[in-house]
């Protein structure tokens, strides 16, 4: 059975909106795929799918009669993917339903697809640009650019010498209000300018050095990101004091350096380190742990 992996948006993090590049690259360790059961264990996982049907718009181009007769059937969608986390868990679903149910033919260009995609998980939380999906249905990593130029990358790998890991702060966010609170501080002058004139340009950097493994490159860049996150989007951090010492002993060594995630403000802060062995016994002695989601690539 098809697996269907979650997502991270590993660069571009609020800053999609005002143009800057981003990657978004498919999480196999968090991954779902259709299973039926009628074990009273999961029957929440089957009535959940039953709301799934409801929301459906009938113009959907999926076989909706089909996956409604299978839901009455104990149908479910297994999956570890945590929601609330930004990972994808309803663009997981998504691919997962277009793949055994879509009617529309299989779109050779990745725009026409994600727009496919898109119209069918805007049914869950309104307007979707598609790229969750897309990046779960393709399995690839994908590198968006002014907002909707979208590129499936055939190859992904980290710069050599370093390795991403995710810190789960075990605190689920709400992405819209911290989406409201970026775009009314782009609103005023000076932290526009500060923006587009510094950040953006470093950020475009980092982003390059990353795709072309210039480790070093990319280490000196993510330094300045990290530190300008830090210093300020304050609701987007982690709220454990533990989680920001690690954050700013982070930015004072030379081994690793932690960014958000997403829309941050909870779920996974993003990391990369020279010095694993380091995250892991940092992690431990704060008492969160760690994932690293590229050790497991599909």
């Amino acid at each position: 059975m098809r697996r269907f992996p979650g997502k991270i948006l590993l660069f571009g993090e609020h800053i999609i909106l005002q143009g800057a590049t981003a990657l978004a690259v498919p999480a196999w360790n968090y991954s779902g795929q259709w299973a039926f059961s009628d074990d009273p264990a999961v029957r929440s996982r089957c009535e959940q799918l039953r709301t799934v049907a409801q929301l459906l718009r009938d113009d959907v181009p999926l076989r909706l009669d089909a996956f409604r007769l299978d839901v009455e059937q104990y149908l479910f969608f297994d999956s570890n993917i945590p929601q609330g986390y930004g990972m994808g868990s309803s663009g997981a679903l998504t691919a997962a339903l277009y793949s055994r149910y879509g009617t529309a033919p299989l779109a050779d260009d990745p725009g026409a697809l994600q727009q496919i995609l898109g119209n069918i998980e805007s049914a869950f939380h309104g307007k979707s640009s598609g790229i969750d999906p897309l990046t779960s249905y393709l399995g690839l990593a994908l590198r968006i650019q002014h907002r909707t130029e979208v590129t499936p990358l055939a190859t992904f790998s980290e710069p050599e010498g370093i390795t991403t890991f995710l810190i789960d702060t075990r605190q689920p966010r709400t992405t819209g209000t911290l989406v409201q609170w970026f775009m009314h501080q782009c609103e005023h002058p000076d932290w526009a300018a500060q923006l587009h004139q510094s950040v953006l340009p470093t950020h475009e950097n980092m982003v390059a050095h990353w795709l072309a493994g210039r480790t070093e490159s990319f280490f000196t860049a993510l330094h300045e990101i990290s530190q300008w996150q830090r210093l300020t989007l304050q609701p987007m951090l982690p709220a454990h004091p533990a989680l920001l010492d690690w954050w700013d002993q982070a930015l004072a060594g030379d081994t690793t350096r932690l960014k958000i995630c997403g829309a941050g403000g909870g779920g996974f802060v993003l990391g990369f380190t020279k010095n694993k062995n380091a995250v892991l016994d940092t992690a431990q002695n704060i008492g969160f742990p760690v994932i690293f989601p590229f050790e497991q690539i599909a």
